[in-house]
């Protein structure tokens, strides 16, 4: 099988990362992978990055091959019509384009590092606390993240580390640990950063949380009935992006340094429950899982190794691409779109009529089991 991929943005992060991974096919495979070029005719499949999809032009140079989109980003308004199969970098994108395209295949991203090194993993003081990606989801620190590791620099020495474009996007204002108690190290984002820097600290962590407001006004304003639906002020809101994914993890699992995440459906697929790390979304539950990986270094490197040994398993390029060969294998160019009436229940909302209907019926039904219920007991 002899597959492309094609883009005119060769550059950016997300086409090296794809482009690296996929190339593992030529060393552990029958098929063959190629980057670059339009000569669409000479392959058995086509794919193109998510920014510049040319699907059409595609299809009427080789009607008779495959053809895919990688990392559609639902926000850039990208056209999915024509196209055989997506690859969804999370489970996130998967369920967000489900019904929109024939074939979804979840290839999660990992910038492979040089040297498995095992992380620091001794009791010595400072405590390095690890991050790297975008500075938006440095923003979502504040308050809950930034305040359970000010919290733990109260007991303990604690560093952290911060990986991210400085150059491009400024230093990072939104939430940065008070300095009288954390020291935070602003580093420049680079593939050597990870070696140099990430490898040697001794917990990773994904915040991944879009912050509302008021959650509180949130869940008020929109309760549908109270009733109904049992929901309390108390309940939990979650709210990430629909291209989120588990890439920022995977360079910690690599290095086998446990991870300290956001609940988000990629990071449960591989944190589990306190498998390879642990899972928070308050400032308490931030406080006490960062607060037992740092009491044992043994505790650490129990849990790093079982992340390290999850993403052999489960999302190293060899593991990955056999999967997406069989994937392809059982795939076809005529193959329908399931489930496309769906896409209208993404963004739901409620009538006012159908939230009145929804609290009538609940009252009806309430009523009448109380009168039922009295009428037993006479």
């Amino acid at each position: 099988m002899r597959i492309l991929l094609t883009t005119e943005f060769v550059t950016s992060p997300s086409t090296e990362i794809y482009r690296r991974l996929l190339d593992e096919i030529n060393q552990s495979t029958d098929s063959s992978f190629h980057f670059g070029g339009i000569d669409y005719e000479n392959y058995d499949v086509v794919i193109f990055m998510g920014y510049d999809p040319d699907v059409s032009g595609a299809r009427k140079a080789n009607p008779h091959a495959l053809i895919g989109i990688i990392d559609v980003r639902p926000s850039a308004g990208v056209p999915l019509v024509g196209a055989d199969f997506l690859l969804a970098n999370g489970v996130e994108m998967r369920d967000f384009w489900s019904g929109s395209v024939p074939h979804i295949f979840v290839y999660e991203p990992s910038w492979l590092v040089d040297e498995k090194k095992s992380g620091n993993t001794s009791d010595d003081s400072p405590l390095r606390i690890g991050y790297h990606g975008n500075l938006i989801h440095l923003n979502e620190m504040f308050p809950r993240i930034t305040g359970a590791i000010e919290t733990l620099a109260k007991s303990q020495s604690v560093e952290f580390v911060a990986v991210y474009n400085v150059e491009n996007l400024g230093k990072w204002t939104v939430g940065v640990p008070d300095s009288d108690l954390v020291e935070t190290k602003h580093v420049q984002w680079s593939e050597s950063a990870f070696d140099d820097h990430l490898s040697q600290v001794d917990i990773g962590i994904t915040p991944n949380l879009t912050p509302l407001r008021s959650p509180q006004s949130a869940k008020r304003s929109q309760r549908i009935s109270r009733r109904t639906y049992l929901d309390d002020d108390t309940d939990t809101i979650v709210r990430y992006k629909s291209n989120s994914n588990a890439g920022r993890l995977m360079v910690f699992a690599q290095y086998g340094i446990p991870v300290v995440s956001d609940p988000f459906p990629s990071a449960a697929k591989f944190l589990g429950d306190e498998v390879g790390g642990m899972m928070a979304t308050t400032a308490g539950g931030w406080f006490s899982a960062l607060s037992q990986l740092a009491s044992s270094a043994d505790h650490r490197r129990e849990m790093g190794d079982a992340l390290r040994g999850k993403w052999d398993r489960e999302a190293s390029p060899a593991v990955l691409n056999n999967r997406f060969l069989t994937f392809l294998e059982n795939i076809s160019v005529a193959d329908k779109i399931d489930g496309v009436e769906l896409a209208e229940y993404r963004d739901y909302s409620w009538s006012r009529s159908a939230v009145i209907s929804t609290r009538w019926l609940s009252f009806y039904h309430r009523v009448k089991r109380k009168l039922k219920a009295s009428a037993n007991r006479e």
